[in-house]
C-alpha cells in the first residue's frame, strides 16, 4: 500500500470530506443505525461540504485528512479534549490508516498539554476504540454514542 499522508484539510477537501463521511455511515455502520432510514436521513442530512467548510472556520476545531496516493481516504478531527471525528473510506479499512489519524490526533492532545481524551463512539467502533486503550465510561443516549476516554 502507498504511503499515508496525514494532513491539516483545507477547503478543497471539503466536498470529498461530505461524500466520504456519508459512504461511511451508510456502509459501515448498519450495527448502529439498523439500515432505518429515518436514523440515517437524520444522521448524514449534515454530512455536505458545508459541515466541514463551518468545521475548518471554527478555531477549536483541528480537521485533518488521511490520503493515499492523493485520495482523501479518511477525515478526523478534534475540540478541546474531544475526538469528534474518525471515518474511513469503506474500502480503505483495516490498513491501519484509521490507527495512524487516532495517532495524530493524540499527539496532538498530548502537545496542548491534554492528559485525558474523551470521544463518543459509534457502536461499530468501540472494538477498535478499545484495542487502541480507550476504555468505556458510562452511557449516554443512542444517538450520543458510547462515551469513552484514554490517558494520554
Amino acid at each position: 500500500m502507498p504511503d499515508v499522508v496525514i494532513r491539516d484539510a483545507g477547503e478543497a477537501d471539503c466536498i470529498a470530506l461530505g461524500q466520504l463521511r456519508a459512504r461511511c455511515i451508510t456502509q459501515l455502520c448498519s450495527p448502529d443505525h439498523h439500515n432505518d432510514p429515518n436514523v440515517l436521513a437524520a444522521w448524514i442530512g449534515d454530512a455536505g461540504p458545508d459541515k466541514f467548510r463551518r468545521l475548518l472556520g471554527d478555531s477549536s476545531v483541528r480537521l485533518l485528512v488521511a490520503e493515499v496516493a492523493g485520495r482523501v481516504v479518511g477525515v478526523c478531527a478534534l475540540a478541546g479534549n474531544e475526538i469528534t471525528l474518525n471515518y474511513i473510506e469503506p474500502d480503505c479499512r483495516l490498513r491501519g490508516i484509521s490507527k495512524g489519524m487516532m495517532a495524530a490526533l493524540e499527539a496532538l492532545l498530548v502537545a496542548k498539554g491534554i492528559g485525558v481524551a474523551r470521544l463518543y463512539s459509534t457502536v461499530t467502533a468501540v472494538a477498535f476504540y478499545r484495542s487502541l486503550g480507550w476504555v468505556e465510561v458510562g452511557s449516554a443516549p443512542p444517538e450520543q454514542g458510547v462515551p469513552m476516554q484514554k490517558r494520554l
